[in-house]
């Protein structure tokens, strides 16, 4: 008997959203299956339908926030601010997450990779080391800049933060101290 589609889909993103919720608190290793099933409110036997182990899942959200970011980034043009902040605005929490404390410290190396050489290439920039010290720089300093504004936007506004690394982008961060 074949399963429906969209009921798949639901239960993968159930097992996927029960287990964002714990690693939102908690590393992966102190993370267990029966938590993500109890969570998802499902059988262990469907959690292993859909993944190996705990990594796979985390595998799982790290490409579906990848492929988005892949599939929704202008990478015609300069990687802009706005496409960094509609990024956020879609994937924000789960950046954040993984970016942070309990995070995969490999995800910022996933992010920064599945942009760099479509943009080389769009851009028709040459793969040198200079170039890549440039665009790791710079890229780096934007999603961390980014993260931080995420978990704190209180201090101001989107429209403010874009103008804020626009002209840090121009002319400079120091520049800009007060």
């Amino acid at each position: 008997m074949k399963k429906q589609p969209e009921i798949t889909k639901a239960t993968k993103d159930r097992i996927t959203e029960a287990f964002f919720e714990l690693y939102t608190h908690q590393t992966i290793n102190k993370i267990r299956i029966i938590d993500i099933t109890n969570k998802a409110h499902c059988h262990r036997s469907t959690f292993y339908e859909y993944f190996v182990d705990i990594y796979a899942v985390l595998d799982y959200l790290e490409k579906r926030i990848i492929d988005d970011i892949i599939h929704n980034i202008d990478l015609t043009y300069n990687i802009s601010l706005e496409a960094i902040a509609k990024i956020y605005q879609r994937n924000g929490k789960y950046i954040c997450v993984l970016l942070g404390e309990t995070g995969d410290p490999k995800f910022l190396s996933y992010f920064k990779e599945a942009l760099y050489k479509p943009f080389l290439d769009k851009q028709n920039i040459p793969d040198n080391g200079i170039n890549e010290l440039i665009y790791e720089y710079s890229l780096t300093g934007l999603i961390i800049a980014f993260r931080y504004w995420y978990l704190h936007q209180d201090i101001c506004s989107l429209d403010k933060f874009l103008e804020i690394m626009q002209k840090m982008i121009q002319q400079g961060s120091i520049s800009l101290l007060q």
